[in-house]
């Protein structure tokens, strides 16, 4: 994990000065009030899911996640299963303290992984289920395990297509993990330039809801395109988990 550093705004010129010795922040100054039609509040909406948001801290993986739920022990927390190949893994929150999480169930058809965390404050984002064409997305993260900085990414939703359907087309990507189906959808956004460590982190809509997972993106005719998993599937796995443990 790379030494913290707080973003304490996403706006134009916010990047915080550095103290002596620390390392160069990664903060996004971009002034998303020209950015985003509808006036989404991005500064507000980083404020209020900051809690909700946690680092994946894996050794040979990691990314983002964030959490779906209780089951009156744990704190449940969903991400991209790649994103974790071991079984527990340090999970660090926004205040930069770190918990280890268990691995409690994969899905590997779509590439998601369910934990469960002693944490002692786990809110639960808002999630959706649809998305009109052209809904402009932001997706909130830990770029590169920096454990308290969050940068955001605003895109455009295109639509959904089937791993298969992205196999045979312009929209080419990465080839399908052990167990991942080539049938399982996947929903796209246009520019939306996800870096490295938001596997598994939330993807919100206008309404700063939980529409989509990250799970990747790819540069095709100068645009970046980012794919996600559709939130349903998180709240099935999540649904299945606590059926099982309640019998």
């Amino acid at each position: 994990m790379k030494k913290d550093v707080f973003c304490p705004a996403l706006k134009a010129g916010a990047v915080p000065a550095l103290e002596p010795g620390q390392i160069e922040s990664p903060c996004d100054s971009t002034d998303y009030s020209t950015k985003v039609p509808g006036a989404l509040d991005i500064l507000g909406l980083y404020t209020k899911t900051g809690p909700s948001i946690v680092l994946i801290d894996s050794k040979s993986a990691g990314g983002t996640g964030f959490f779906v739920g209780h089951d009156g022990e744990d704190c449940l927390i969903i991400t991209d299963n790649h994103a974790v190949p071991e079984s527990n893994v340090p999970v660090v929150d926004n205040l930069g303290e770190a918990h280890f999480a268990e691995v409690r169930k994969r899905d590997l058809k779509n590439d998601l992984a369910l934990l469960t965390s002693k944490l002692k404050f786990c809110p639960v984002l808002p999630q959706a289920e649809t998305l009109p064409p052209d809904e402009h997305v932001v997706s909130i993260g830990h770029p590169e395990k920096f454990a308290r900085a969050f940068v955001s990414e605003v895109g455009t939703y295109v639509g959904q297509k089937t791993r298969l359907q992205l196999a045979d087309s312009k929209l080419f990507y990465p080839p399908l993990s052990p167990g991942e189906d080539a049938q399982r959808s996947m929903q796209i956004f246009r520019d939306l330039r996800v870096p490295g460590g938001y596997s598994g982190g939330p993807i919100f809509n206008s309404k700063g809801e939980v529409v989509s997972a990250v799970s990747g993106v790819n540069a095709i005719d100068d645009h970046f395109y980012g794919f996600a998993t559709p939130i349903s599937a998180a709240r099935r796995l999540t649904e299945q988990y606590l059926a099982e443990k309640a019998h």
